[in-house]
């Protein structure tokens, strides 16, 4: 499982749940290209186990296109066609 952060400001967050308490973490940015699509670059990307971060040297640059979105789901289609299911929260009990 993994969770999405996106901020007003243009800012997106990946944390993925490796194993055992190890996550992969990856921000980058995002700009509308047209009415449903997005064009997204992560650059700064970190593997973390418990307080500690080893940085990884990766940068990627995607096309997500908005296929749904309402209040509560969103779901996108992005790096090689994987179809994204988001469900939103307001981060309330996130570490």
């Amino acid at each position: 499982m993994g969770k999405q952060i996106v901020t007003k400001n243009g800012e997106l967050k990946f944390v993925v749940d490796i194993l055992l308490g190890v996550r992969f973490s990856m921000t980058g940015t995002f700009v509308k290209s047209s009415p449903s699509t997005y064009d997204v670059k992560m650059d700064d990307a970190a593997i973390i186990g418990g307080m500690f971060g080893l940085p990884v040297e990766m940068e990627t640059e995607i096309n997500l296109e908005l296929l749904y979105s309402d209040e509560k789901i969103r779901i996108s289609r992005g790096y090689r066609n994987i179809v994204f299911v988001h469900v939103r929260t307001d981060g309330t009990g996130q570490k």
